[in-house]
């Protein structure tokens, strides 16, 4: 038997205005017909309703069975009916969309990875293929072999930051996509120089770009680069953090966090053989950035 638990922030529109309701549904038990009444009262006073939702189910131990989101639709008279968002997804794309190994993946490599810091006082170090003045590049053998030929057949610099970012951009397949991860604050000049990267990209090479924030993006995307058709060519963006915050209880900052849960996952794509490559920036960011904005001026005019 499992119990769900539903919290449900619902922004309404009533006869009364826009209200905001806060339910909570405990059920199998005592209470859960009383909890039941208590939504029902409310929404006979309803006329119109639509609302995201977001659902976990519990095990009778209380550990956590699944989670999904949906969306709820009231209108009276007559109407009123809930939508699993990713549920019906799923079913029509023939998937389970709570299965996701790879995201597990992903997360024990952040916790090996924190359990080190927490022994050692930093995480393990990682040495760069190529540094410069404010990028440095990392990069697996799975990446940097198969690059040096494509370098050495096309007449770029394999010594060059700029020309093997550029080696990489040209070297895909029918079928390929880029897949950004950021792993920095989406601040409005962050992400206005991450769209343009996005565009110039996609124009320069005709191939898809997707753009995700981590450490978000591994709940979503991240379960495709890894468990997905091995498409991807992926650019992992970290940098350094100019200000940062201490976890309460906790040995580590946010920021070491995040850097953890970029290497877990960068070693996660490694792992499946993916094509990856890990830019750190040093300092800052708009000038990193602008390195990227650089290899692809590079291809687009070797290409005119």
């Amino acid at each position: 038997m499992t119990t769900s638990l539903l919290f449900a922030r619902l922004a309404a529109l009533s006869h009364c205005g826009r209200i905001l309701l806060a339910a909570l549904l405990i059920a199998p038990a005592a209470s859960a017909s009383d909890g039941a009444e208590r939504l029902d009262d409310y929404l006979r006073g309803l006329t119109t309703l639509e609302a995201n939702f977001h659902q976990i189910t519990f095990n009778a131990d209380r550990s956590q069975m699944l989670e999904s989101d949906g969306r709820l639709f009231l209108q009276r008279p007559g109407r009123f009916r809930w939508e699993y968002a990713t549920a019906i997804a799923g079913k029509l794309l023939g998937i389970n969309p709570f299965d996701e190994p790879n995201v597990t993946e992903s997360k024990d490599n952040t916790k090996r990875l924190l359990a080190h810091y927490a022994e050692h006082g930093h995480l393990p170090q990682a040495t760069p293929f190529i540094t410069g003045d404010n990028v440095d590049l990392y990069m697996g053998d799975d990446t940097l072999l198969p690059l040096k030929e494509l370098c050495k057949a096309h007449g770029y610099d394999a010594d060059s930051r700029m020309e093997m970012l550029a080696a990489q951009f040209t070297g895909t397949h029918a079928g390929d996509y880029f897949g950004l991860l950021v792993y920095l604050p989406q601040t409005p000049a962050i992400e206005d120089k991450m769209r343009t990267i996005q565009r110039r990209l996609r124009h320069a090479t005709r191939q898809a770009v997707t753009v995700g924030y981590g450490p978000r993006f591994l709940h979503s995307t991240g379960q495709l680069h890894k468990g997905g058709p091995n498409k991807g060519v992926f650019f992992q963006i970290t940098a350094e953090h100019p200000l940062d915050i201490a976890i309460p209880d906790a040995p580590y900052t946010f920021g070491t966090l995040n850097d953890a849960q970029a290497a877990g996952d960068m070693q996660a794509l490694q792992a499946h053989h993916r094509r990856v490559i890990r830019l750190h920036i040093k300092g800052d960011w708009q000038a990193g950035l602008d390195k990227v904005l650089a290899a692809i001026n590079f291809v687009d005019e070797r290409r005119k």
